[in-house]
């Protein structure tokens, strides 16, 4: 994290992809009526920050996240070649996220199974 800190970064994800498989029961579909019947969705969420005061926060937030994330069948994967590109040592990385190669062909795989690709920019 301090290396992260004393950079300032255009993050090419080092959360690369959070795996979703959302059940939407607790979530009123009343105002949406694009969710009426719908029980579940897969997605691919693609989240880049731009400086490491964003990061940070990022970061924080997900690892408090982690394990209701679990629980709920939420994956998250970190793409090793951004995280190398920026110092990130692999044993830095929290439990609880998967450590992938390559994001973009995690990515390209979720999206032929089915999965939506949503990039938060």
């Amino acid at each position: 994290m301090n290396i992260l800190m004393n950079r300032f970064l255009i993050f090419s994800v080092i959360v690369s992809c959070c795996m979703m498989a959302l059940t939407i029961g607790s979530v009123s579909s009343e105002p949406y009526k694009a969710l009426n019947g719908v029980e579940s969705v897969k997605v691919v969420f693609d989240i880049r920050v731009k400086t490491s005061q964003a990061l940070a926060i990022h970061l924080d937030a997900i690892a408090a996240m982690i394990p209701a994330l679990a629980e709920n069948g939420i994956k998250l994967q970190v793409c090793m070649f951004a995280a190398g590109s920026y110092g990130v040592k692999a044993d830095s990385i929290l439990p609880g996220i998967e450590q992938v190669q390559n994001g973009w062909i995690s990515s390209i795989g979720y999206q032929r199974q089915g999965y939506a690709l949503i990039s938060d920019f």
